[in-house]
């Protein structure tokens, strides 16, 4: 998978030094995911709301969404009026997020659209029909993501951590909660010619695996 240089926030040079490690990972899959439907040419399955730090903590912030991605602005946060926010505003904005939570609620509003997708009984109709697929192909490009940049998180510490430290036992959950993908993500593949009910099953599976790594970042 290939990233626009430009927005490969956390990896290496690029990376939010602002930013918390988990906060900054958070922000380059959720980047990450929306190139990939942009590449992909995808329409986004529902409006991701950020959340934002306020003076009285963390909430959604009701005025403003992800839309759908373009070139020059794969993060195309809008307003209320469906129009783009300003540069200025948008930068202001950006700095207020807390992308783990907004991830997190990405994967929430992704797993209760594969409900409602898996809930669907034959005959199907052609627009549900349709909706199986592009559901199924949002979580292939979640999966992708995820995996293919955990190794990535796992190897951003130029050193080992001391045992003793907190952020050993952090590093250690996350790639505990990884594995957990893994092989959600390997079960998936083995059934994957086996219809959608299984299919369904174990996407369902991974997603989960992949809630528990973001959990395990916040821990």
């Amino acid at each position: 998978m290939t990233l626009n240089p430009e927005l490969e926030t956390g990896l290496d040079e690029d990376r939010d030094h602002n930013l918390s490690i988990p906060d900054s990972e958070a922000k380059l899959l959720l980047i990450e995911y929306y190139q990939q439907l942009y590449e992909n040419k995808l329409k986004t399955l529902f409006n991701l709301r950020p959340i934002i730090d306020t003076r009285n903590g963390a909430k959604t912030h009701e005025s403003y969404y992800i839309g759908e991605p373009m070139r020059d602005r794969i993060l195309d946060i809008r307003n209320k009026d469906d129009k783009p926010v300003s540069w200025k505003p948008y930068g202001d904005l950006l700095k207020s997020v807390r992308w783990m939570d907004t991830f997190q609620s990405l994967l929430t509003g992704l797993e209760e659209r594969h409900q409602i997708a898996s809930s669907l009984k034959p005959p199907l109709t052609d627009l549900e029909v349709v909706m199986i697929d592009n559901t199924n192909k949002h979580f292939d490009i979640i999966r992708e993501v995820i995996f293919s940049n955990a190794s990535n998180m796992k190897r951003q510490s130029p050193k080992p951590y001391d045992h003793d430290d907190e952020l050993q036992k952090l590093h250690d959950d996350v790639e505990a909660a990884f594995q957990d993908y893994g092989e959600a993500q390997r079960q998936l593949e083995a059934l994957q010619k086996n219809g959608l009910s299984k299919r369904s099953k174990a996407n369902n599976s991974a997603l989960k695996a992949s809630r528990a790594a973001v959990k395990a970042t916040k821990a």
